[in-house]
C-alpha cells in the first residue's frame, strides 16, 4: 500500500469512528458497574417456585405414543431430571382436563402421585369444568385429598376459561354480549362456585386456586377478555377471596396463563424472529410489566398472591427455534423476574412432544433435558433465599439483565448477557458486594462458540444434565477474601453465577 493511500484509510477510519458507525466494541469492551444493596431487605423466592405444567392427559397410559404411563414412580429418567433441574411444583391441567377422554382413573391418579413422592414435588391438580360433572369432579378430589394431601398443592377447576371456545361449548358460560370475550365471567364465575362449593362439601378445608385464565392482556398480540375493565384474575381474585361458604378451605393464590410472544406457529416465525424477541430488552422493560400491572400490583395488596402456572416464551413449537439455547438464556431471566415481582412461582409448560416443552423424547425413547431446562437449573443454583434489589450503572446500553440473592451467609449475584450474534459483545462487569468479603466462585451457563441458536453442546459449569445421574457443574475460584468487589467478564450469549460464600462481615 502506498502512502497517499495509507492516509486515506486512516482518515477514514477517523471518519468512521467520529460519526458512530464503527461499532463501540471495536474500540473497548463494555464495562458495567453493578451494586448489589446488600443491607435491604428483599423479597422471598418459595422453596417450590420453580414448576412445570403439563396437560391432564399426560396421566393417561400410551398418550402421544407413550409405553404405559409417563408420570410413574419408576420412571427414573424423569424423575432424575426433575430432581437434577430443582423442580419443585407440578401443575397438571392443560386443555386436556376438559376433554372427557382424559379423565383419569385411580391407577391413574395413584401413579402421578407416585411420581411425585419421588420427584419431590407438590401437585397443582386440575379438575374439569367443560361440560363437567362437578360429582364425579369431587370424587376425584376426594381420592387425591384423602390418599395423597401430603403431596397436593391445591385444586383448581378448568383451563383458560376466558377463550371463545369455552363458551361456545359450555351452555352454562357464555357471552352475555357475543364476540365480547370478557362479557362471559360473570356466567363463568357462578359455574365456578357451583362446581366449588360440590367438591368442597366433598373435601372440606381443601384449597383451591383459579382462574387459569389464558390471555395475558394488555401484552401486545394478545386477546383482550377482560371484564369492567379488569383481567379475569383480577376479578376471580376478588370475587373468589370475598366467597364465603361452608367446607371452602382457603384460595390458595391466583393463577395466570403467559406466552410472551403468543402463538409462533401461527405468526409463522423463523428461529431468527424468535430469538431477537426471546432476547429482547422489550420483553423485561414492557411486556412483563404490562402483565404484571394487570394481575400483580393489584392483587397483592388484598393480601393474594399469583402464580403463572402454564408459560413459556412462545406457544407451538417450532424447531430451532423453541428449542435453542436462547430459551435458556430466556427462561433464566424468566424466572428472575417474576421472583422479583413478588410471584409464587413459573411452571413452564411442556406438550408432549412439542419443540418448546423442556423434557422431550430421544430416538432411543429416554427422557432428556430441552436448552431451556439449563436456565432453569442456573436459577435452582442463585435463586434460593431473599432476592436483593440492584443499582446498575449501563452507560454503554448493553443487553445484560443481573439478579441477587441472599441465603444465610451466600450471596449469588447472576448476570445475563443477552447480546449476540456478529456485533455481540463481551461484557466486563464490576460487582460491588458490600459486606460480602468472599471467597468466591463463578460458573457459567454457555453454548459451543457462544451461540443463542445452538441446540446441542450446551453446558452449565462445563457440565450436561444427565437423565441417569447427578449434574457434575464445576465452580471457578475468583480469589480470596478480602475484598467486596469483583470483576466478571461475560461473553456474549452466556450467563453468569458468581457465588460469594463467606456472608456478611460480622456474621
Amino acid at each position: 500500500m502506498n502512502e497517499r493511500l495509507s492516509v486515506v484509510y486512516k482518515r477514514l477510519f477517523i471518519l468512521l469512528s467520529l460519526t458512530g458507525l464503527l461499532a463501540p466494541a471495536a474500540f473497548a469492551q463494555p464495562h458495567v458497574r453493578i451494586l448489589v444493596e446488600t443491607r435491604a431487605r428483599g423479597t422471598y423466592i418459595p422453596a417450590d417456585f420453580i414448576g412445570l405444567s403439563f396437560g391432564t392427559a399426560t396421566e393417561k397410559a400410551g398418550n402421544r405414543g407413550m409405553h404405559g404411563h409417563m408420570f410413574k414412580p419408576t420412571n427414573t429418567e424423569l424423575i432424575t431430571l426433575f430432581r437434577e433441574m430443582g423442580i419443585r411444583n407440578l401443575r397438571m391441567g392443560g386443555v386436556s382436563v376438559d376433554n372427557e377422554k382424559h379423565i383419569p382413573t385411580r391407577k391413574d391418579i395413584d401413579l402421578l402421585f407416585g411420581f411425585a413422592k419421588a420427584a419431590g414435588v407438590k401437585v397443582i391438580y386440575s379438575v374439569r369444568l367443560l361440560k363437567g360433572n362437578p360429582y364425579q369432579d369431587a370424587s376425584i378430589a376426594r381420592y387425591v385429598w384423602k390418599h395423597y394431601g401430603d403431596y397436593l398443592d391445591c385444586f383448581t377447576i378448568g383451563n383458560e376459561p376466558d377463550w371463545h371456545y369455552y363458551h361456545i361449548h359450555h351452555s352454562q358460560i357464555h357471552e352475555s354480549s357475543p364476540g365480547v370475550l370478557g362479557s362471559a365471567y360473570p356466567s363463568y364465575f357462578a359455574s365456578w362456585k357451583r362446581f366449588a362449593t360440590i367438591i368442597a362439601d366433598s373435601v372440606p378445608g381443601a384449597r383451591f386456586a383459579g382462574p387459569d385464565a389464558g390471555s395475558n392482556y394488555p401484552i401486545p398480540g394478545s386477546k383482550n377478555t377482560s371484564y369492567g375493565g379488569r383481567s379475569w384474575t383480577l376479578n376471580f381474585a376478588v370475587d373468589a377471596s370475598e366467597w364465603k361458604i361452608p367446607n371452602f378451605g382457603s384460595l390458595a393464590f391466583v393463577t395466570q396463563h403467559n406466552y410472551t410472544g403468543e402463538n409462533a406457529k401461527t405468526q409463522r416465525l423463523t428461529p431468527s424472529e424468535m430469538v431477537r424477541r426471546m432476547l429482547s430488552p422489550v420483553w423485561d422493560d414492557s411486556y412483563y410489566p404490562a402483565l404484571y400491572n394487570a394481575i400483580g400490583t393489584p392483587v397483592l395488596p388484598n393480601g393474594l398472591r399469583y402464580r403463572l402456572t402454564e408459560s413459556n416464551s412462545f406457544s407451538g413449537g417450532v424447531k430451532n427455534g423453541s428449542d435453542c439455547f436462547a430459551t435458556a438464556l430466556y427462561s433464566l431471566d424468566y424466572l428472575y423476574w417474576w421472583a422479583e415481582h413478588h410471584c409464587l412461582g413459573v411452571n413452564f409448560h411442556t406438550t408432549q412432544w412439542l419443540y418448546n416443552g423442556t423434557i422431550r423424547l430421544d430416538s432411543s425413547g429416554n427422557y432428556q433435558v430441552r436448552p431451556m431446562g439449563y436456565g432453569i437449573k442456573a436459577f435452582d443454583i442463585g435463586g434460593h433465599g431473599d432476592i436483593m434489589p440492584v443499582i446498575v450503572s449501563n452507560p454503554q446500553k448493553v443487553n445484560i439483565t443481573t439478579y441477587a440473592v441472599k441465603q444465610s451467609n451466600r450471596l449469588c449475584v447472576t448476570l445475563i448477557n443477552k447480546e449476540y450474534g456478529r456485533d455481540a459483545r463481551k461484557v466486563n462487569a464490576e460487582i460491588e458486594t458490600p459486606g460480602y468479603t468472599g471467597p468466591a466462585r463463578l460458573m457459567f451457563l454457555e453454548s459451543k462458540g457462544d451461540d443463542a441458536f445452538a441446540t446441542s453442546g450446551i453446558t452449565l459449569g462445563g457440565a450436561t444434565i444427565k437423565n441417569s445421574g447427578p449434574w457434575k457443574g464445576r465452580w471457578t475460584q475468583v480469589r480470596g477474601a478480602g475484598t467486596d468487589s469483583y470483576n466478571v467478564q461475560i461473553p456474549p450469549s452466556t450467563a453468569a453465577i458468581l457465588e460469594i460464600l463467606s456472608g456478611p462481615v460480622g456474621k
